[in-house]
């Protein structure tokens, strides 16, 4: 049986932020055996659309870079896996997913080494020493019985309540999230880094 996968492209290159990447390319493989190809171009802003086109096209991963949480989120309850923060050229990534390789830690975008605090659970698994790939989200306490969000934070990262986080590129502002570093967080208009105000 079949299954496809998505891939935001820019220039032939996974695009950097998935939310308002233009160019989302579906493959669909049989095996490790390449089936067919489809383009489709995202001029909508809104992430409802993005998460209704994966759907209709019957999308169950998503290997894309940057992409804001609430998006992730959004994806991860439509029941489509996200493998974010990826970087290379989209040919390669496309082919060791048909061929069902892992993805070297190469392909992980330079400064996401910490992707696991932005999302606090893995997005990926490793195999072996170099290998890594998607997988299903772990939800309950970390090691140790630590949840996420039980962690105690220092001052200045997101323990505050109140406030706005606002985009350095465009100026946008969103409620500051309890719990949550402005710093971590992603312009939902433009894709821009965040500060807190």
């Amino acid at each position: 049986m079949g299954s496809k996968a998505a891939f935001s492209v820019w220039r032939n290159l996974i695009a950097p932020v998935f939310d308002v990447a233009r160019e989302i390319r579906i493959v669909e493989r049989s095996g490790n055996e390449f089936v067919s190809e489809s383009i489709f171009t995202c001029f909508s802003p809104s992430p409802w659309d993005r998460v209704r086109l994966l759907r209709e096209q019957q999308v169950q991963e998503l290997f894309c870079g940057a992409i804001s949480r609430p998006l992730f989120k959004m994806l991860r309850c439509s029941g489509i896996l996200v493998v974010p923060f990826i970087a290379g050229t989209y040919r390669e990534i496309k082919d060791a997913w048909v061929q069902g390789r892992f993805l070297h830690q190469s392909f992980i975008m330079p400064g996401c080494a910490n992707y696991r605090k932005y999302f606090a659970e893995p997005v990926f698994y490793s195999s072996g020493e170099n290998g890594l790939m998607g997988q299903q989200e772990r939800e309950g306490p970390g090691p140790g019985g630590e949840g996420p969000g039980q962690r105690r934070r220092k001052r200045g990262q997101g323990a505050g309540p109140g406030g706005y986080c606002v985009c350095r590129n465009c100026g946008h502002k969103e409620p500051h999230k309890r719990g949550v570093p402005c710093s971590q967080e992603i312009c939902p208009r433009c894709g821009g880094p965040m500060y807190r105000e």
